[in-house]
């Protein structure tokens, strides 16, 4: 998941989610949980850009 945070550099996080269920099997939440992963992704410049923007490789 990306977020982009106005002009700053975006933040990247990695999202799981897990289902919570009672003693009936039943589900009655869902548990989030978030890592930042944005040291991971390494800037990578277009071919096709003239240096005007950059991607990020892919986790």
């Amino acid at each position: 998941m990306r977020i982009n945070w106005g002009q700053k550099t975006p933040l990247w996080l990695l999202l799981h989610i897990a289902p919570i269920k009672n003693e009936r099997d039943v589900v009655v939440l869902f548990l989030l949980t978030f890592r930042d992963i944005t040291a991971l992704k390494q800037p990578i410049e277009a071919e096709d850009s003239k240096g005007t923007s950059t991607l990020y490789s892919k986790f």
